[in-house]
């Protein structure tokens, strides 16, 4: 009878900071990746010649590791961004989705939004969107969350 592996457990902050790191650069720029044994968070910062911790070097051959999502993989990117303005701006909608079609849009996005007195508002958007996107990836791959 084949044996049932127990699911790793995986500090929330551990994973935020990692999800983090990842999406704060292009994707596929940064990597980070779960050890489904262990539960232990590795992240490679290809703009670093040291890893955060080494990366083991089955990393990308082994079954044992799976590779957290970047944040365009949850359309937490501009996606989120005009999803917002949909909810909350709906008369500025167009506006605010110009500015996605050049650089600096965020800084113009947030600078439009401290405007409206509603930057706060869509931190704490963003933030929910990014908890729910994260948890539900982690129910999906059986990862339990420790917070």
């Amino acid at each position: 009878m084949p044996s049932k592996r127990s699911s790793p457990a995986v500090k929330y902050s551990e994973l935020l900071d990692a999800f983090d790191l990842i999406s704060a650069a292009p994707q596929y720029t940064n990597n980070a990746y779960i050890c489904k044994d262990s539960g232990k968070v590795y992240v490679a910062l290809a703009d670093s010649d040291e890893e955060e911790d080494e990366l083991p070097e089955d990393v990308n051959s082994s079954e044992h590791y799976l590779e957290l999502p970047h944040k365009n993989d949850f359309d937490l990117g501009n996606a989120l961004a005009l999803a917002f303005a949909e909810q909350e701006l709906p008369d500025h909608y167009q506006t605010l989705a110009d500015y996605f079609h050049a650089k600096g849009a965020y800084a113009r996005f947030k600078a439009f939004l401290q405007g409206k007195n509603l930057l706060e508002a869509w931190y704490q958007y963003e933030i929910k969107a990014t908890e729910t996107a994260l948890r539900h990836w982690c129910e999906e791959h059986h990862i339990a969350l420790i917070n």
